[in-house]
């Protein structure tokens, strides 16, 4: 139960915040600490910013008078932390601000300023000694990695408080959100310590608020934005140091939810640019890319929500209710056991997950814009991808996670009662041996995976079944034991589909993908036979047409409603004006036999009715004339495209 002490806290560093605010005010007016606007900017007059000075100050104001009620508000104590060095460090902090309000810095100087005083917090006694993963119920120590696992949770929270301060009252608020959060769950745990710190706070943004909500009249600046992530940050470390339970980690994380995904969030966006496939991009060299993810812009969460046409105060409050709901998500976890904890996690992070989709990023669905293809392509470039000993090595996984596999589902082995991994004659060894053993014999390593086809295919399950019956009788030879029926079978099945997946999946991939091509026209096969197949599976594959198929059209009624390779045949040319209102056709790609006359003559009526394109893709095999001699003529295979 929070104490009564915490409202005069409260309101006392509100009261200094409302009293000091307009005296900042003209202080930033008088030293030109002003912030003028720009294209990456919302507002469009000049206005003070560095009202982080009003809340440090009230903040600090408010902690010495506490230390002087020690009794009544236990602000400083013998925790075993340093905090006449962490105060120096948050002045450090507010004082790097204003500096940078008044005469910015360069990124790289003022990272490293943070890095510095990061570290002093840390020597103060606020350390990350362990993460725990309370979804698998394990915690890992640290240890040496303590150091720089304390300066990133320091540093990344400051700085994702900085970067979500792009709207009037929204750092701020949120800020006021997540203290609040704090002051509720580290009172449940008995630590008025952290409860106390955390209502100054939040008194002290409370007062600011009321200049810095929209429309604002001052703005936290770097001075108030690198402040407020910084108090933040050691508040959370604070509350991790003082509790023990397994989701601790978790509390400060979910709280602080929103700064922290649309900081991992940008960063991710803008990695991901860089791969966009674009002829006008430019290429990125190692160094650019790295660079490019700390470059700014105008696709933060907030600006997301602006560009759907979401007013400026209506943006502001569906972002506080979203931190509000991250933090009473964590309140929730606080108070509840482990099981109700993971449910809660889990519920939290599906609908992040929902959230960021109907932000509606052009780099985030990597499965449609080309990012994940393109990446693929350069991995298969890669010398390595085409050696046996890698696609061996890769193949010795699948074996060990198909035996593994098949004992988990029989709950039976190989071999009853010998241990898996034990000596050098356990079931896997051996598995291992054999199985890889008839893959170099059956020749399934001369084979290129760019491209596979049905015969690859066939090869591939031949020599996995002759890998599986040789395990049998190999199982039989050495120990004298026939391998349970139901593991054999499961084993194969495994065996077969992890080995498949991989070979094809440079096919499938491209398949898949180019399967939604935008910014290319719509094309319909008028052909559901093998030859439409065959330029259905070259346009899929070929990057270099303008054109990406939609499905068949086909004269035989037979066809109509059905598919092929996943494609709808939309019925004959009596079908094609209804597709081209339904599906904004583009492009009809004709056969090589030639249509009748009345299937022609509609074609091209309806073609020039709607400004149908039609395309004639031919292949046929042509005679090469020799120079001299009286050789045979080759054959050589021609496919052309003419409009």
């Amino acid at each position: 139960m929070i104490r009564f002490e915490f409202f005069v806290a409260f309101l006392t560093a509100g009261l200094m915040s409302l009293l000091a605010t307009p005296l900042v005010m003209r202080l930033a007016l008088r030293v030109g600490a002003v912030d003028k606007p720009n294209p990456r900017k919302v507002h469009s007059t000049p206005i003070p910013r560095i009202g982080g000075v009003a809340i440090g100050i009230s903040f600090l104001v408010a902690i010495w008078a506490g230390q002087w009620l020690h009794t009544l508000i236990p602000v400083y104590q013998d925790d075993g932390h340093n905090w006449i060095l962490t105060s120096i460090a948050i002045i450090l902090v507010l004082a790097l601000g204003v500096w940078d309000d008044i005469r910015p810095l360069k990124p790289g100087p003022k990272f490293l300023i943070q890095l510095s005083i990061a570290s002093l917090v840390y020597v103060a006694g606020f350390k990350i000694m362990t993460l725990d993963f309370p979804l698998l119920d394990a915690s890992i120590d640290l240890g040496m990695f303590a150091y720089p696992a304390t300066l990133l949770w320091i540093v990344g929270v400051t700085n994702a408080l900085n970067l979500i301060d792009g709207l009037d009252g929204l750092a701020s608020g949120v800020g006021l959100i997540v203290s609040l959060t704090v002051v509720a769950i580290a009172s449940h745990s008995g630590d008025l310590h952290s409860a106390a710190l955390a209502i100054i706070l939040a008194g002290a943004i409370a007062g600011f608020l009321r200049f810095n909500f929209h429309p604002a009249r001052i703005f936290l600046g770097d001075s108030g934005s690198l402040f407020l992530g910084f108090a933040l940050a050691i508040l959370a470390l604070e509350s991790w140091t003082v509790r023990t339970k397994a989701f601790t980690m978790l509390f400060p994380i979910v709280a602080l939810g929103l700064p922290i995904i649309d900081t991992g969030l940008a960063m991710l966006r803008r990695l991901l640019r860089t791969m966009l496939p674009s002829e006008t991009r430019p290429q990125y060299s190692a160094m650019s890319t790295f660079r490019s993810m700390f470059a700014p812009d105008r696709s933060h969460i907030h600006h997301q929500i602006l560009a759907r046409g979401v007013s400026h105060r209506n943006a502001v409050l569906i972002l506080y209710a979203i931190s509000v709901t991250l933090g009473i998500s964590a309140y929730a976890m606080s108070v509840n056991d482990s099981q109700v904890g993971r449910i809660l996690l889990i519920l939290v992070a599906i609908a992040i997950l929902v959230g960021i989709h109907q932000l509606r990023y052009e780099e985030l669905p990597i499965h449609r814009n080309g990012i994940l293809l393109r990446f693929y392509h350069s991995f298969y470039e890669w010398p390595l991808m085409q050696r046996s000993l890698f696609q061996s090595t890769v193949d010795i996984i699948f074996m060990t996670l198909a035996y593994l596999g098949a004992h988990s589902l029989t709950n039976t082995t190989l071999v009853a009662g010998m241990p898996l991994f034990e000596g050098a004659h356990a079931p896997v060894i051996m598995i291992l041996l054999i199985q890889l053993s008839i893959f170099w014999l059956t020749g399934l390593y001369r084979e290129t995976t760019r491209q596979m086809g049905i015969g690859d295919a066939l090869r591939v399950i031949r020599s996995v079944l002759f890998a599986v019956i040789a395990t049998v009788f190999g199982s039989l030879l050495l120990f004298r034991e026939m391998p349970q029926v139901t593991f054999t079978i499961v084993n194969f099945f495994f065996l077969l589909s992890l080995v498949l997946t991989s070979r094809f999946s440079y096919s499938l991939l491209t398949y898949w993908l180019n399967r939604d091509f935008t910014g290319k026209k719509r094309a319909v096969i008028y052909s559901a036979n093998t030859f439409g197949l065959a330029v259905l599976q070259f346009l899929l594959e070929s990057r270099q047409f303008d054109v990406v198929p939609v499905g068949f059209l086909d004269d035989d009624p037979a066809l109509e409603g059905k598919s092929l390779n996943g494609y709808p045949v939309y019925g004959g040319h009596w079908r094609l004006e209804r597709i081209i209102k339904e599906l904004g056709l583009d492009v009809v790609i004709l056969p090589e036999h030639t249509l009748g006359k009345e299937q022609l003559s509609r074609l091209q009526r309806i073609s020039r009715l709607y400004g149908l394109e039609i395309r004639k893709v031919q292949i046929a095999l042509e005679h090469i004339p020799l120079e001299s001699g009286t050789a045979r003529p080759a054959a050589h295979l021609v496919a052309q495209q003419r409009s």
